[in-house]
């Protein structure tokens, strides 16, 4: 109860939005629908991706509206080191679930990434004014690691997605991936910052940058962990 008062309207939307959306979520994939699990999962991602916005401008929070219209165009963009790490480095593979693929990756995946972006940006523009930037930067390199180190050892259950069988992957979670997808979190709230009053295209090429040091820090991390220290 106490950090429920501790939040403000704010917040407090945010929270019950992605408790209601966890619920459909749940209900959705579990219905006995006709659909394939993909079509399933572009659904859910559509309607998402329509709600937040929509959300944020009724409610009154420009902020959900504007962290959208960044990690939007980023997830799309994600599309891109996804088809690496699947085509090139053969180290993650997507399992037919039924709905159209670009290239190796299924093209909802074009989608996915704005949920758990769209959290992280959303808690560290929340702790602005409450903590000095490093403190901020750490949590949210805490909370990437929790975020997306959830997703991957809980959704190749589906399945989404898993790491190749060669790959170094404790529960299901591919440790390179893990380290590059921590700067994923910290360079997507930095370039959020450096083009959050901006126009589009500011934000079209920063989240182009965002996708490239995040292919860089895949190869990277894949070549230290994969090939150096398990050789």
């Amino acid at each position: 109860m106490n950090f429920w008062n501790s939040l403000d309207r704010d917040e407090r939307d945010c929270l019950f939005f992605h408790a209601a959306f966890a619920l459909i979520v749940a209900a959705f994939l579990l219905a006995p629908l006709t659909y394939s699990l993909g079509w399933k999962i572009f659904l859910l991602l559509v309607i998402y991706n329509i709600a937040i916005p929509v959300a944020g401008h009724s409610l009154g929070h420009r902020s959900w509206v504007n962290i959208w219209l960044f990690v939007f165009p980023l997830s799309i963009l994600q599309i891109l080191p996804d088809f690496f790490l699947s085509a090139v480095l053969g180290s993650l593979i997507f399992p037919n679930t039924g709905f159209p693929f670009i290239g190796t990756v299924p093209a909802y995946m074009g989608l996915m990434w704005s949920l758990p972006l769209f959290g992280i940006v959303y808690t560290a523009t929340r702790l602005r004014g409450r903590f000095e930037s490093s403190k901020i930067y750490a949590i949210v390199a805490l909370l990437t690691f929790v975020i997306l180190g959830v997703s991957e050892a809980t959704l190749w259950m589906l399945p989404i997605w898993y790491a190749a069988p060669h790959i170094l992957a404790p529960f299901h979670v591919a440790v390179y991936v893990i380290v590059a997808e921590i700067m994923l979190g910290c360079a997507t709230w930095y370039a959020y910052r450096a083009v959050e009053t901006h126009g589009w295209a500011a934000r079209i090429v920063a989240a182009f940058v965002v996708m490239l040091i995040y292919t860089g820090a895949l190869s990277l991390s894949y070549l230290v962990i994969e090939k150096l220290l398990r050789s």
